[in-house]
């Protein structure tokens, strides 16, 4: 009986590390080179898999698309319904269509595929590196910040409900501009809702302290020292849910 269960352990560590190789294979190698703009990303599972999603895609036109998307729940079946919210996302024209409009069609697919009660937040921004103009719509998830090379801080908000539950959900466009030396930041509610041992959250404030202090950074050393310091702060109780940040600067003329 024990070799029977070791046997199936065995079989189910593999299935595991398998699904772990094919969703490394939809997560960016690495950023892309964009011109006029410094990009990073990342993501760390809570478990073998997770639900969380990121993603730079460049346009063909000098704009990148930034994604970042959290599926509602954890392990293997969050993972399928990222696999599915990213194959519909690269079917759609986001060189052309309005990321509202784009963002009302994943609404759709994902209210008619997937069960009652599953939902996920998305944020997709287009961003010219050449201007600093950002064009985004934001569906439910965290609002991103924009920091400015002084310091202010601007969240960006504009957008709509989460994806999954009404399917005729609308959705605004908003916009933003970066300035040389801006910075903004896509994240998971993994980074702010990180818990200590005492149940105390992470927190927007702290993430806010970290990118003002870490300012001199290149968008890789902060978004590992961002990661880090999320981790330190979960301590002995580890992860509870996916971690995933973007980072991305824009760059003087």
């Amino acid at each position: 009986r024990g070799r029977q269960l070791e046997i199936e352990r065995e079989r189910i560590e593999g299935e595991l590390a398998l699904a772990r190789r094919i969703q490394a294979r939809l997560l960016p190698a690495g950023p892309p080179a964009a011109p006029g703009v410094e990009l990073a990303g990342t993501t760390e599972p809570a478990r073998e898999v997770g639900g969380d999603y990121y993603d730079f895609i460049p346009l063909g036109d000098g704009r990148v698309a930034l994604v970042i998307a959290d599926v509602s729940g954890k392990g293997v079946g969050a993972a399928l319904l990222m696999s599915a919210f990213r194959a519909s996302l690269m079917s759609q024209d986001l060189a052309r269509e309005p990321v509202a409009t784009v963002l009302a069609r994943l609404n759709r697919f994902l209210h008619r595929s997937v069960e009652p009660g599953r939902f996920v937040t998305a944020f997709l921004g287009l961003l010219d590196g050449a201007s600093g103009r950002l064009v985004y719509s934001n569906a439910g998830h965290n609002a991103p910040m924009l920091l400015a090379a002084g310091g202010a801080v601007a969240r960006l908000e504009t957008g709509g409900l989460i994806l999954g539950i009404l399917e005729r959900a609308e959705y605004e466009t908003g916009e933003a501009r970066l300035a040389p030396g801006d910075r903004l930041v896509l994240f998971t509610d993994g980074v702010t809702e990180a818990m200590d041992e005492s149940d105390e959250q992470w927190g927007e404030e702290r993430l806010l302290g970290l990118l003002r202090d870490g300012a001199d950074l290149g968008c890789a050393a902060l978004m590992a020292r961002i990661v880090g310091e999320v981790r330190r702060f979960e301590g002995a109780r580890g992860a509870s849910d996916d971690v995933t940040l973007v980072v991305a600067r824009r760059l003087g003329a």
